[in-house]
């Protein structure tokens, strides 16, 4: 899906890396999704963790949104607020038992 709308878009294979449209592979882009999904973090985060600007990263997460939802993948959000650092996101994505 996503490499359609690329070739769609820009008339052209992936294999031309633009930064600003194909900075962030298809992993990444699902990965996004779902901690986005899973409320696990804020967008300005993941984008400095992903090393890419908010906004691409806004514009990536649409497509792999419609990916999930395309195959009826469901997320249940995590309560609370979603991380702004890492040691935020650690303690929001390990198991409380664990956690000493």
């Amino acid at each position: 899906m996503a490499e359609a709308a690329f070739q769609r878009r820009f008339h052209r294979p992936r294999s031309y890396r633009h930064p600003q449209t194909s900075s962030v592979d298809h992993t990444h882009r699902l990965l996004a999704a779902i901690l986005r999904r899973r409320r696990a973090v804020t967008m300005t985060f993941l984008a400095q963790l992903l090393g890419v600007n908010r906004t691409n990263l806004s514009i990536q997460y649409q497509d792999a949104k419609r990916l999930l939802d395309l195959h009826r993948i469901l997320v249940t959000p995590i309560p609370g607020s979603p991380a702004r650092t890492l040691e935020q996101l650690h303690a929001r994505t390990t198991p409380a038992e664990t956690r000493r």
